[in-house]
């Protein structure tokens, strides 16, 4: 199987089929995260070399086609999109480095918002610490963001993040 290539299940037949190709070639290490009219957000990853990628793409499964909308602010793999209530998705944390390697260090703090009905990209305010990997987003049901978890960009340090709340409300 090709890595830019798509499978879809169906649940009622329990069966795979091929589905679309997606226009960025050769991309891993997605998280995707599915919006309110069933279309599928998919941004970021790292190529098969592990460089992080910044385009996005969008799967409409009513047309079961892949486009293109553009590329992030900053490219990055690892990281942990959520969609917030105000259908804006947050894309936190993440790794810059052209390295494949978890000891690489020039990961930022930068978050950065996708507006899925504009396919406009903007920075928005940033966490405290830096989010490598292996961090969860939650979005609670009063608008804050929780994220738990979390490596420091040197594993000689091996603490684990303490958790961290953003006020999505502020967020537009």
């Amino acid at each position: 199987m090709q890595e830019n290539s798509s499978e879809i299940y169906d649940v009622k037949s329990n069966k795979f089929s091929v589905g679309p190709q997606m226009p960025v070639d050769k991309r891993r290490a997605i998280r995707p995260v599915t919006l309110e009219d069933g279309r599928i957000v998919i941004a970021g990853g790292e190529d098969t070399s592990a460089r992080p990628v910044s385009e996005v793409e969008i799967y409409d499964p009513k047309i079961n086609k892949f486009e293109s909308v553009g590329n992030m602010l900053y490219s990055r793999k690892w990281i942990e999109p959520i969609k917030l209530d105000n259908g804006l998705i947050y894309i936190i944390g993440g790794n810059y480095n052209t390295r494949s390697s978890f000891l690489a260090g020039q990961d930022k703090l930068n978050c950065e918002i996708l507006n899925p009905k504009t396919n406009e990209f903007k920075k928005v305010k940033t966490c405290t610490q830096i989010l490598k990997y292996n961090y969860k987003p939650i979005l609670l049901n009063n608008g804050e963001l929780l994220v738990v978890g979390g490596n420091t960009p040197n594993l000689m340090n091996k603490q684990r993040r303490k958790i961290e709340i953003i006020n999505t409300k502020e967020i537009k």
